[in-house]
């Protein structure tokens, strides 16, 4: 790497004062970095030794400094995890460090910011989730889909709707249902899709307006409809692959282009006639500005590293496949995609949710559910 930066400066300082400006680089690169720079509770920006350069030199060198991802989790959380893995071929043959830096104490909004605000040569990337793309979508912070370019898509989680399985016997009957009464969905934290996948249902398949019911994760989901608390559920397919909700707990439809292989008898949603894919999703953006040569060499780079064993291994171990990868072209489109649909729900979701869920019903939820806790009741 050093012999790069080297051979770069030389090219465009004075050659009488390339040995000096060698020098310098060396010991920029060399000397250890500051403690606020990587901190999970800092905000300070990182500082590029190489960040002078002119964007000419860098297209032609990249990369010439390390690699910094942004992560809104915290450490040892899934998108953590992602973050790494993704990068595990790479660390070695990029030639370069790459570290991924926390931003958890961020909101959403200030955590994309952290991006927006570095300079656009490919060397800060950003792993955002469907909780980013919300915020977005809701013009959080004033930040715009335009401000970043997406580069590759790390994982892709279809929703499913369940119910007891002695609930509803098929997918059509779960409609039919929804059709003459309004349904309690349940969706987790998790997932902020959840309750747009419910009024989009309505929307799609002429129903009557659900009403929600937040769960504390998918454990405290499948007591509430083994309990009948709630109708059906909506949550991302590993949970219902894993086995998360329960035994008495059966998928109904899954809102994908296609059956997953997961659970074949299982319908997509348009295959009765609905037209609803919603999935929750993690992928890797940078700044809109980087240079689009850049861009296209991250977007190989990455893809090549996320369909090696390694990543597909971590994919395959929750619940996913190979299939959840994908280039930056066809998760710009899934976006987009998701972006219309979302927008014609959105005012209602912003609007109704105090008046389709009340807090009163909420309590009762969770008081039968401690109540449960206390007793032992399983």
């Amino acid at each position: 790497m050093t012999s790069r930066v080297l051979q770069a400066l030389a090219r465009i300082l004075p050659s009488a004062r390339a040995a000096a400006a060698g020098m310098l680089a060396l010991a920029l690169l060399q000397a250890p970095l500051k403690a606020q720079e990587y901190t999970s509770d800092s905000s300070a920006p990182y500082l590029n030794p190489l960040a002078s350069l002119p964007t000419s030199v860098l297209i032609e060198e990249f990369p010439v400094g390390r690699i910094v991802v942004l992560v809104h989790a915290p450490t040892g959380s899934l998108s953590d995890m992602v973050a790494n893995f993704a990068f595990v071929r790479l660390r070695t043959g990029l030639g370069v460090p790459v570290k991924v830096v926390s931003r958890e104490r961020m909101g959403n909004a200030e955590a994309l910011g952290q991006l927006k605000r570095r300079r656009p040569d490919g060397h800060t990337m950003f792993l955002m989730s469907s909780g980013h793309f919300i915020s977005i979508l809701d013009g959080v912070g004033g930040l715009e889909f335009a401000d970043f370019r997406p580069i590759a898509r790390a994982w892709n989680e279809p929703l499913v709707i369940a119910t007891r399985c002695d609930s509803y016997a098929t997918a059509e009957d779960l409609i039919a249902a929804a059709r003459s009464t309004s349904l309690k969905f349940g969706t987790t934290e998790v997932v902020p899709y959840g309750d747009i996948a419910a009024y989009l249902l309505e929307e799609h398949a002429d129903t009557k307006p659900p009403r929600l019911a937040w769960a504390e994760g998918p454990e405290e989901m499948g007591k509430m409809l083994d309990r009948s608390l709630i109708d059906a559920a909506v949550v991302p397919v590993g949970f219902v692959a894993a086995g998360t909700l329960g035994e008495s707990v059966c998928p109904q439809m899954v809102l994908a282009r296609a059956r997953l292989p997961q659970m074949p008898t299982t319908p997509t949603a348009l295959e009765l006639g609905i037209r609803l894919k919603l999935a929750i999703f993690r992928g890797f953006v940078v700044h809109a500005d980087t240079p689009n040569e850049i861009a296209v060499e991250l977007e190989r780079l990455l893809y090549g590293s996320m369909t090696d064993i390694v990543f597909v291994g971590l994919l395959e171990r929750s619940h996913l496949g190979v299939d959840a990868v994908a280039k930056g072209s066809e998760w710009a489109e899934q976006m987009a995609l998701q972006r219309s649909a979302i927008s014609l729900v959105r005012p209602i979701r912003m609007s109704s949710f105090d008046e389709n869920w009340g807090t009163s019903w909420k309590r009762r939820v969770h008081n039968t559910l401690s109540a449960d806790r206390v007793s032992g009741a399983h």
